[in-house]
Order: structure tokens, then sequence, then C-alpha cells
């Protein structure tokens, strides 16, 4: 919890965080943490779009999509929230929406291999 604390505005290290906390079934714990960041201050797309991810994997559609909703609205050229705007219209079965936001993270962050190839394959 400390390394993801001091690195709270690195993707990678919230990634990382969530998946500790996935695999020991912590992530009720993990969605506290990031709350208690952004009500101290740090009101980030990046920690937005994190618990967006854990309300995903909790299976909460209302708070994933809401979550994803704030993110955007702080940052919308984010490439982690263009992202996962893609992945949600993509699961929606909103194929074209859901390329517009891979597009638009592509033209703005192209070295993204594993996107490119997720957009090119809709």
């Amino acid at each position: 919890t400390e390394l993801f604390v001091d690195n709270a505005n690195d993707f990678r290290y919230g990634i990382a965080y969530i998946d500790a906390c996935k695999a020991f079934d912590k992530l009720d714990e993990a969605k506290g943490k990031i709350s208690e960041l952004i009500n101290n201050g740090n009101n980030s797309a990046n920690l937005h779009c994190l618990l967006c991810l854990i309300n995903k994997a909790q299976g909460n559609k209302e708070g994933y999509k809401q979550e994803l909703d704030n993110a955007y609205i702080i940052d919308k050229n984010n490439k982690n929230v263009l992202n996962a705007y893609g992945d949600y219209y993509d699961e929606q079965g909103e194929k074209e929406r859901a390329k517009q936001f891979w597009s638009m993270s592509l033209f703005l962050y192209p070295d993204q291999p594993e996107l490119k190839a997720k957009h090119d394959k809709l």
C-alpha cells in the first residue's frame, strides 16, 4: 500500500496495487485507499480510472461507468481513461464508439502496440 500511495499518480503502480489486492480479496480496501487519496486532494483522472477498474472487477457496472465519467471530466486526453472508455464500449457491444476512443488514444499516444492490435481487430 505504501509504495502505491508514494506513487499514486503513476498508473502502473495503481494497476499493480489493484492486482495485488484482487489476489488477496482486498479490493474494498483498495477502493477505500484510492477514495481517501481523492478526498485528500489528489483528484486525478488516473485515480478515478483505477476506481472504475475496481468497480468493473467487482461487477458494479454503475460504479464502473460513473468513475469513468469522473475521470473523463478531469482529463479528456488521458491515455488510461480513453483506453478504459474504449474497453467499456467494446464490452457493451458498441464497437464504433469503442473504436472512436481507441483511435483518439492512438492519435495522442501512438506507441501502444497492444491497443493498436485490438483497435485494428474491430
